[in-house]
């Protein structure tokens, strides 16, 4: 990936904050969130299951789902992640943008790419807000990315804000299934809005 590439060229000319500002939009991190990291952010529940993940599952390969209301921390707290991951790969998706890019014939198979052979930390942020039709195109990606993720150990973070319960319902046993197996944590992440002044 070009990204990558130029990161790991540029690390020793520019500082490590400078570098992610240049990275942090090439990898589709919004702009809301390039101050995302571990040593600022406003402790959450979110915030450090991202850190135990960081520490523990993302070097093995496995999948964390931050799953609470709006504004809990989530999106925050997966970036932060992808901050602290190594270079490689490394990509953030806001799932309706990607499922538009899975429905879009021209952009469907750099996108696929991107999801399920990146070596690195995906982040697929707010998934369940996308329509799913069962048995659909959008429905089989879906299953192909997190099926490809999971038998090739390649690490995923997934926003939601879907509950357990709902997250089971809207998405296929198969997908179900890994993430309830060793491969996948979820986490919920209860709480008021982060965003909301005191």
């Amino acid at each position: 990936m070009i990204v990558e590439t130029v990161e790991t060229i540029e690390t020793d000319r520019l500082g490590i904050e400078d570098l992610w500002l240049r990275v942090a939009p090439r990898i589709g991190v919004p702009v809301r969130l390039f101050g995302a990291s571990f040593a600022v952010g406003q402790p959450s529940i979110a915030l450090a299951a991202a850190q135990r993940y960081v520490a523990q599952d993302r070097g093995a390969g496995r999948c964390l789902v931050l799953s609470g209301n709006t504004g809990v921390g989530k999106s925050y707290a997966a970036v932060a992640a992808l901050r602290a991951a190594p270079a490689g790969g490394r990509r953030f998706w806001y799932f309706p943008a990607l499922c538009g890019a899975f429905l879009d014939p021209q952009r469907r198979l750099e996108a696929l790419r991107e999801t399920t052979e990146s070596p690195g930390l995906v982040v697929l942020d707010d998934f369940g807000t996308e329509y799913l039709r069962s048995g659909g195109l959008l429905e089989a990606l879906i299953d192909e990315v997190i099926w490809t993720r999971e038998a090739n150990l390649r690490p995923l973070i997934i926003t939601t804000n879907l509950t357990a319960e709902q997250f089971k319902a809207r998405t296929s046993d198969r997908i179900v299934d890994r993430i309830r197996g060793p491969w996948g944590r979820f986490v919920e992440c209860p709480g008021p809005s982060l965003r909301v002044a005191e």
